[in-house]
């Protein structure tokens, strides 16, 4: 976040900057905001810049339309929103067949369009997405 931040900073953005951590809300974010806070690297060293988390699934919207100016998720998108149905003899969908991998692709592509949309609608006009992503074993990204 602090190359992103400096990159913003050099390009001459000079409004505030708050960064969002985003996650479903079951997860744990002490050890987020103990890094964030604490760590010697942390973007908050930097001027005028703020940190908030939301409690929410990005497969839907999580922030008002327009408000966006970058969006980052890094690896996060190799995840689906739900389990369609069971993999039997496995917990790894890309070692489903048949109907069940077809289950999974159809629910992945949904949660992309989702996804896609939710974004869409929160980056302002010009702004920019960047979205990493895990790659499949055996296979480079």
């Amino acid at each position: 976040m602090t190359v992103a931040i400096e990159t913003l900073r050099d390009a001459g953005v000079s409004a505030p900057i708050t960064v969002v951590h985003t996650d479903i809300p079951t997860n744990d974010f002490s050890a987020l905001f103990e890094t964030v806070e604490h760590d010697p690297d942390t973007y908050l060293r930097l001027d005028d810049v703020f940190t908030l988390a939301a409690g929410r699934s990005f497969y839907g919207r999580i922030f008002p339309p327009e408000s966006l100016t970058l969006a980052w998720s890094a690896i996060a998108v190799h995840w689906i929103s739900r389990i369609p149905m069971p993999i039997h003899g496995h917990v790894y969908s890309p070692f489903a067949t048949g109907g069940v991998r077809d289950a999974f692709q159809e629910q992945s592509a949904a949660d992309w369009r989702v996804f896609l949309e939710s974004r869409a609608a929160e980056l302002r006009p010009g702004a920019e997405m960047v979205v990493g992503r895990r790659g499949q074993p055996g296979r480079r990204p």
